[in-house]
């Protein structure tokens, strides 16, 4: 345990690297590593990796439990394994960690799936390849007084920032309740979802629209849940694995090691829950075990291993987005996918395979 907690201080220092300038691109004599195939042995049995590393550059949008895959593929020495050095950045913000794709700064992205949505129909050549999360999971909270959702009218609600997932949430949610976004509620961006739980704590903020563990956490500050949107399982691409279409195209196999590495990091999150706790203090920036916890628990009853993205997630995210932008009303959700990769790695057994191994230790 002592050293997972020091690989847990390690990893603050790598996730919080600030973006900045374009990442460098492969040399054009790129080593060339152990080529994927469907015949690949079991992952847990990968050899050594090779002397000479394919650098790359990966980015994740939020500090969340869902997204903890990435930084554990690298911590746990999956990346490597699959003769990937990979460089992990931090860019908040569905809109903004796809801007930095879009401008070539990072060549693979975890994040929601509507910032590339929006920019596919903007245009650009980007794809979600794999998902981990396709339903929404958190709370809408509010200070004890707000009793019934009329109470929120004319109220300020916090969400982390515009497009990410906890605004989408929110604009899913107050429909339901009665209410219409921007107009009965007004949105407050915070910045990141501690600010989000400080906010509602200190009365900034009415009520604020928080993934876990940010929700269970107001929850223990005496803050009341207004609607469990967990339970009400709305399919989103939640957490998606997103790359360009020339990335699909131009590097194939450094796109398919990499999804075996992040599938690895996936089934160690599934089977290894004091392994992802350890490491959750930091890329969590909380260090109440019981809110971390239960945001595992959450996530992890969510969380698919396969990599799959149902195409109604897309569909559901078309749809919430279509009255801004009327691009999405005639758009087919298989336009903003292509999961040749993972589908190939399903059929060859690798999931299969993965499930029937203990993870790596």
């Amino acid at each position: 345990m002592r050293a997972l907690v020091g690989a847990a201080l390690t990893i603050g220092a790598c996730v919080l690297v600030a973006c900045g300038g374009r990442a460098a691109a492969p040399p054009n004599n790129e080593p060339a590593a152990p080529a994927a195939s469907a015949a690949a042995p079991a992952p847990a049995s990968t050899t050594a990796a090779p002397q000479t590393l394919i650098p790359i550059k990966a980015a994740f949008s939020a500090f969340s439990m869902s997204q903890s895959p990435l930084t554990i593929a690298r911590e746990a020495g999956y990346f490597a394994e699959e003769g990937l050095d990979v460089e992990i950045v931090h860019i908040p913000g569905s809109a903004q960690s796809t801007a930095a794709m879009v401008a070539g700064d990072v060549q693979y992205l975890t994040t929601g799936g509507v910032g590339v949505i929006r920019a596919k129909l903007g245009g650009t050549d980007l794809l979600l390849i794999a998902a981990t999360k396709p339903y929404f999971a958190g709370s809408i909270m509010a200070r004890p007084e707000i009793t019934s959702p009329a109470d929120l009218r004319g109220k300020r609600l916090a969400i982390t920032n515009k497009g990410s997932n906890t605004d989408l949430m929110a604009r899913a949610v107050l429909p339901r309740l009665g209410l219409i976004p921007d107009v009965d509620v007004t949105f407050l961006a915070t910045g990141g979802e501690p600010q989000s739980v400080q906010a509602l704590v200190a009365g900034n903020v009415d009520a604020s629209s928080n993934t876990p563990p940010g929700d269970d956490r107001l929850r223990n500050l005496g803050m009341v849940t207004l609607f469990d949107i967990t339970a009400a399982r709305i399919p989103y691409p939640a957490t998606a694995i997103a790359a360009t279409s020339t990335t699909m195209t131009q590097r194939p196999d450094v796109t398919e090691r990499y999804l075996r590495a992040y599938a690895r990091a996936v089934h160690r999150y599934i089977t290894d829950k004091e392994y992802v706790l350890a490491l959750a203090v930091d890329l969590l920036r909380s260090d109440d075990r019981a809110a971390n916890e239960q945001a595992y628990e959450i996530e992890r009853g969510h969380m698919q291993a396969n990599l799959e993205l149902p195409l109604e997630a897309v569909q559901s995210t078309l749809d919430l987005i279509k009255g801004e932008d009327p691009r999405a009303v005639d758009a087919k959700p298989e336009e903003f996918v292509d999961l040749s990769i993972v589908h190939r790695l399903q059929q060859s057994g690798f999931f299969d395979r993965l499930t029937a191994e203990p993870p790596a230790r």
